[in-house]
């Protein structure tokens, strides 16, 4: 639940994508129809709550299945530069407890490469696997 400005009701789903061996995973806003909206930017005051709150899901999703992977990506440029500025300033944090991958555009094809906080790279998605 998202308590900023108004109330918005939020959901987070893990959804099997045995194609990319790994967990697709979405949040956004659940809408009155019962359908998520992931595309909108909520503007409600609580962006870092929110996160903090994601983060804190992937981490007990990860406990509850360790040997899997996650996999997610913006629903924009802009939503995987935010992505990746989050993972670039926890990186010392999150690579003690994760493997962190991304998709690059590497010439004709994505190619899942080890995560660099340092350069300003283009991902075109990440990968993250709890370290057993």
């Amino acid at each position: 639940m998202s308590l900023g400005r108004k109330r918005i009701e939020k959901l987070a789903i893990f959804i099997p994508a045995p194609e990319i061996k790994a967990f697709s995973f979405a949040f956004g806003d659940l809408k009155s129809n019962g359908k998520t909206e992931t595309y909108v930017n909520s503007n409600n005051g609580d962006m870092f709550k929110v996160l903090i709150t994601i983060i804190s899901i992937i981490k007990h999703f990860m406990d509850e299945y360790p040997g899997s992977a996650i996999f997610f990506t913006g629903s924009s440029g802009n939503r995987n530069l935010l992505y990746h500025r989050i993972l670039r300033t926890n990186y010392a944090t999150f690579s003690n407890e994760f493997k962190i991958t991304t998709l690059m555009q590497i010439k004709n094809g994505l190619r899942e490469v080890p995560f660099d906080p340092h350069p300003n790279a283009e991902y075109r998605g990440f990968y993250i696997r709890k370290i057993i």
